[in-house]
């Protein structure tokens, strides 16, 4: 009996997912010849090989005015913020004030 899982993220990324990397170790198989060479370190490397030009000095960059077009904000696409943000910060110990009456 065969049996496939498929959470997508190999078919997007061609990287195992954790379920993958998980049932290999406990069949006893390398997962590594399922990863996509593009993750592999010979790839990063000749990624980052080429040199990086040298940003020219700013007496020769180009005015601002000299810009082929103009950036205009869509303002349909602005999240409309209702009510009072909430906060995401975890507070402990550290973070409680004590209140002193003067």
């Amino acid at each position: 009996m065969e049996e496939t899982y498929d959470c997508g993220r190999f078919q997007a990324l061609r990287f195992p997912c954790a379920h993958t990397i998980a049932i290999c170790g406990n069949i006893w198989t390398e997962y590594a010849p399922y990863i996509n060479n593009v993750y592999r370190l010979q790839c990063i490397r000749s990624m980052w090989s080429p040199e990086f030009q040298h940003i020219p000095n700013v007496s020769m960059w180009l005015p601002v005015s000299s810009m082929p077009f103009e950036l205009v904000p869509n303002n349909d696409l602005r999240r409309v913020s209702k009510g009072r943000p909430n906060s995401t910060q975890i507070r402990n110990s550290m973070d409680i004030w004590k209140r002193h009456d003067q």
